[in-house]
């Protein structure tokens, strides 16, 4: 089931690419920053979770329920149990130091 048809916004990055950006980070990064690694292109949430689930050979049902809903079930499960809430989701990202300061650059796909 997906949440407001899944057209949540987000952002993959290859294996490979993201080996390579650790390894600029640990060796040419700066003592005590933060580099988050991500590729430039968004997709939707149902593209992304659709393709992998085709690529076994499974086909994701259609149903959806509105984000208002699915929000409201977050907020009350994580009031009712938050040492076990996961940390939010909902900070912003950005990974224009990584590219910038560590000249980190994309070799997937090929």
């Amino acid at each position: 089931m997906w949440i407001d048809h899944a057209r949540a916004i987000t952002s993959t990055t290859h294996i490979d690419n993201l080996v390579d950006a650790i390894e600029l980070a640990l060796t040419k990064g700066q003592p005590g920053e933060a580099y988050l690694i991500l590729e430039d292109g968004e997709r939707s949430m149902k593209a992304m979770q659709s393709g992998l689930a085709a690529s076994v050979g499974v086909v994701l049902p259609d149903r959806s329920i509105p984000y208002w809903l699915a929000d409201t079930i977050a907020a009350v499960s994580e009031g009712a149990w938050p040492e076990t809430a996961p940390c939010s989701a909902r900070r912003p990202r950005a990974n224009s130091g990584i590219g910038h300061e560590l000249a980190w650059g994309r070799d997937w796909p090929p």
